[in-house]
């Protein structure tokens, strides 16, 4: 070799076939493992009509040491209300056989002493087949208010409220916790959506 001359590399061509190979081999694979997601997934499906009520519930306990127990739904929500196209969407794992009407309650922890695994603050309640429906505490299960649902009305406490109506309501009442006794507040605005679609769509995985 003559001194002073830089010697040319030649890539294997075998070594490069190998590599390209490969990288077709991991496109694939990805292929594969993404396209059960968009071909094999259950369609979303026409769920019954319902009356919805929606409610805002602002929670607070006193005194602000005192730990209390509350259940404010599970941590991913099956329910999503969409209301510029009146459709609330509902997870595939949720029986809506006979369900006439359904409260979802978004809560606001007004102070930060709730002891509780609800990373949404959705909580909803379902009514089937008619009769007496209740709000019912998130601390100790306890009736709040009766409601009673007939087509895009709801009767609260014994007065009829039609759609679009908004009902306040406030609670309060004491609680018993490992720490002593806990006074707890609740101010709820309740909202009459009226009649709606639901949409059943297929189970998420909760993250």
């Amino acid at each position: 070799m003559a001194r002073g001359r830089v010697p040319l590399l030649v890539a294997d061509p075998e070594r490069r076939r190998r590599g390209y190979v490969a990288v077709v081999l991991v496109i694939v694979a990805g292929a594969l493992a993404v396209l059960p997601v968009f071909f094999f997934r259950p369609p979303a499906r026409m769920g019954p009509t319902v009356l919805l009520l929606t409610a805002t519930d602002t929670i607070t306990a006193t005194p602000a040491n005192v730990s209390v127990n509350a259940d404010f739904g599970p941590f991913c929500s099956q329910f999503a209300w969409d209301p510029q196209r009146r459709i609330l969407a509902v997870q595939a794992d949720v029986d809506l056989s006979g369900a006439e009407a359904i409260l979802v309650n978004q809560y606001r922890q007004g102070t930060m002493n709730f002891n509780t695994s609800g990373g949404d603050l959705v909580r909803p309640m379902v009514q089937v087949h008619g009769g007496t429906w209740l709000i019912v505490s998130a601390i100790d299960g306890h009736a709040l208010a009766t409601l009673v649902a007939s087509a895009d009305n709801v009767t609260v406490n014994g007065a009829s409220y039609g759609r679009g109506a908004q009902v306040p309501l406030r609670f309060a009442y004491d609680v018993t916790t490992d720490g002593g006794t806990a006074h707890v507040v609740e101010e709820l605005t309740l909202r009459n959506e009226g009649l709606v679609e639901t949409r059943i769509v297929p189970v998420e995985p909760c993250i």
